[in-house]
């Protein structure tokens, strides 16, 4: 029983990595045909503001998609740029093969002891 409900466990993570990565690929390309072709190849985009003259504030247009990029930062004023969206991977950087297309770069050595 224990072996089966850790197969049905590893099987459920696995589908949700498959879906995310399937919504990933599908954002970064709307991304890409929206206009936004230069913004879909940076790490790091600043918003834009447009203002709303109903209510006389400044809002943020064009946001990146959430299961790309994270926002960090806030900004008081638009003038002040501390607002960012960075790049997010939902993954170690040596798993995801945009960023490292040979499975590992790095020396390995096999150690031995004794």
């Amino acid at each position: 029983m224990k072996t089966e409900l850790m197969a049905k466990d590893k099987e459920d993570r696995e589908r949700m990595k498959r879906e995310t990565d399937d919504i990933r690929k599908r954002e970064a390309e709307e991304l890409k045909r929206s206009g936004g072709g230069k913004d879909a190849i940076k790490n790091v985009l600043h918003p834009t503001y447009v203002l709303d003259t109903r209510l006389n504030v400044y809002r943020e247009q064009n946001l990146p998609p959430e299961s790309l990029f994270i926002g960090l930062g806030w900004d008081e004023n638009p003038e002040q740029k501390r607002k960012h969206y960075r790049r997010y991977y939902p993954d170690e950087l040596e798993n995801i093969t945009e960023i490292m297309p040979v499975p590992t770069p790095f020396d390995q050595y096999d150690l031995k002891r004794g």
